[in-house]
């Protein structure tokens, strides 16, 4: 892949780890970030970061800067969590896409930083819930969980149990979602 399909963004410019994503558009894009901020807000890159990995061994050994591929992760959504964790507020959006919303959700649980983007994560489910037909309510309901927001999970409960004909049961973005505990709707394994 050449290098005119990928952005680079400096969040911290006396970074000193570059983290290269794809992004949902086919193009990769390279965040130069402080990996002391990212392990105050994750204890996954904490460890990640720490002398026992690779990528820890390539940032404190290292003469230049540590590049580090999570091609499982999504560019964009990465983009806004680096961005408020690195406190660059005026680069954050108040609303987020669904999709893009779920992508942060999924990233903050798979690096343990739901606490780190508490604040903005009701901002965004605020805004998602204004802004959303009811339809896409079962969607915010698994964010809400994944971010583990339980009185905007509950607000979001009643709106489906008022709005939905049928069985909780056939909640479609819940059922059978890897995040989701198979017990919190009461189904079998």
């Amino acid at each position: 892949m050449g290098d005119h399909q990928v952005s680079e963004l400096s969040v911290d410019l006396n970074g000193d780890v570059t983290l290269e994503l794809s992004c949902t558009n086919g193009k990769k894009v390279r965040l130069l970030i402080s990996s002391k901020v990212l392990t105050l807000a994750s204890p996954v890159f904490a460890t990640m970061f720490g002398s026992k990995f690779s990528e820890g061994l390539s940032i404190h050994g290292a003469s230049k800067k540590a590049r580090i591929c999570l091609p499982d992760d999504d560019g964009d959504a990465f983009t806004i969590i680096c961005n408020v964790v690195h406190y660059r507020v005026t680069e954050v959006p108040e609303a987020l896409p669904l999709s893009c919303l779920e992508n942060v959700a999924i990233i903050c649980d798979k690096y343990d930083m739901t606490r780190s983007l508490m604040s903005w994560s009701r901002i965004w489910l605020r805004a998602g819930i204004e802004s959303s037909a009811p339809e896409d309510f079962n969607k915010l309901l698994l964010i809400a969980y994944i971010l583990d927001i339980p009185e905007t999970f509950s607000k979001l409960s009643w709106e489906i149990i008022i709005r939905q004909a049928g069985s909780s049961v056939e909640l479609p973005e819940l059922v059978g979602h890897d995040l989701v505990r198979h017990n919190v709707l009461g189904t079998p394994l």
